[in-house]
């Protein structure tokens, strides 16, 4: 796992911010973001230490630290052997979340949580506040959560990795993704394979997409947010840089769209959108319910009136979202 940059006194120095806490034992990585109290008196976050993890609550009045969990209400496991999961001997890298009282002898289901795109990796050694939360709250309902670093993400492991992954952007993630739950379920039985889901956010829908409909025999439920349906809806700036030019290439826009798989659908899927998604254009949820319905196919929608592409990280809309998430899971990716 990759270590990011801390800041320093200079650093903020030079960027002309202020630092909230005088003391060095305030002073917290840059990628550790918190997480904010409704009434913004302090914020929650994850520390490490000698004894493991801690969430905490920063007072900002009285700058003072409370221990609000501890590492024994949390069982995290980073993955020391990568997923080995064809004969050239390709690894991806993991990082798992246990439930508190697991046991290797009872079957638990699988939640994935991915992006899998160029833009951005998830298998990081950082907190990333709310959703840290997120994962935890579903490991204490009892489900395993797990992230996979696919081909094609930024991890630093050379330009052939990062490279494979042009004109297959969609395509190669849900292949690597695919190919690693295989070698999972194979090696640990715990893991339900009749209760497997996966869920993501705009890259990450696109990618949830794309697992359900092409792969319906391991997925059972997907939770698609803000995903692009189709390449040509999207910003050609950001598109081309990984699939070339649509006239050149036509063939590669249709294969890398969920669109041209959304008839494999077999299990259930939460489509999430909101109407005035400034970065993924609503017009590919329009096209994929139009895809759907002209298809057969059950799904569940969601859309939010006068919200942007980030409505999954602001509130109010982020309590509704994830409470939608979780009432969907209960539903169909029942813990037993």
């Amino acid at each position: 796992m990759n270590k990011k940059h801390k800041a320093s006194n200079e650093d903020l120095s030079l960027l002309n911010l202020e630092r909230i806490f005088k003391s060095d034992e305030f002073h917290q990585d840059w990628q550790n973001m918190p997480v904010w109290s409704e009434d913004h008196e302090g914020y929650y976050q994850l520390e490490s230490g000698d004894s493991g993890y801690e969430l905490v609550f920063y007072d900002l009045a009285s700058e003072r630290k409370k221990t609000i969990a501890d590492s024994s209400m949390f069982v995290s496991e980073g993955d020391s052997k990568p997923l080995v999961f064809n004969k050239q001997g390709i690894a991806l890298e993991a990082w798992c979340i246990k439930p508190p009282d697991f046991s290797p002898n009872k079957k638990y289901p699988l939640v994935l949580t991915v992006y899998g795109m160029p833009a951005a990796q998830a298998v990081l050694d950082v907190w990333w506040g709310a959703p840290n939360l997120w994962y935890f709250l579903l490991s204490q309902m009892g489900y395993i959560v797990m992230s996979i670093d696919n081909r094609g993400t930024p991890v630093l492991k050379g330009k052939a990795w990062r490279r494979i992954i042009y004109k297959k952007d969609g395509i190669l993630p849900a292949d690597d993704q695919a190919r690693a739950l295989r070698n999972i379920l194979e090696q640990r039985l715990y893991i339900d394979p009749e209760r497997v889901g996966v869920y993501g956010w705009s890259g990450g829908g696109c990618l949830s997409l794309h697992m359900i409909f092409r792969y319906p025999e391991l997925y059972k439920v997907a939770m698609a947010g803000a995903g692009p349906s189709h390449p040509k809806f999207n910003h050609l700036i950001v598109v081309e840089k990984y699939l070339g030019r649509p006239q050149d290439d036509p063939e590669v826009y249709e294969k890398t769209a969920p669109l041209t798989y959304a008839e494999n659908l077999k299990g259930k899927l939460l489509i999430v959108h909101g109407l005035d998604d400034e970065s993924v254009v609503f017009e590919n949820t329009e096209a994929l319910v139009e895809k759907l319905v002209t298809l057969g196919k059950q799904f569940t929608l969601m859309v939010y009136p006068n919200a942007g592409h980030f409505l999954h990280a602001i509130p109010p809309t982020s309590y509704h979202l994830h409470a939608l998430y979780l009432d969907f899971l209960k539903q169909h990716l029942p813990v037993t």
